[in-house]
């Protein structure tokens, strides 16, 4: 399990090691557009509860939020 709070650290290993998580970059387009972590998913957090479907293959999985 992960812990409330991750680290840049532990993200970047989660990344070269771990591929059954979710990174979810919760900032606006205009953000994202300017710079974004591979494979994170652009979900603006105004958008989060309208886009809850998208989370169900990972419910037992590991997210992170950015």
């Amino acid at each position: 399990m992960i812990p409330l709070e991750v680290d840049t650290h532990s993200v970047h290993l989660m990344l070269d090691t771990q591929p059954e998580f979710l990174l979810i970059d919760c900032r606006e387009q205009e953000e994202n557009d300017l710079c974004q972590i591979a494979g994170g998913r652009l979900i603006p957090m105004q958008q989060t509860l309208a886009r809850l479907d998208e989370l169900t293959d990972y419910q037992d999985k590991p997210i992170v939020v950015y």
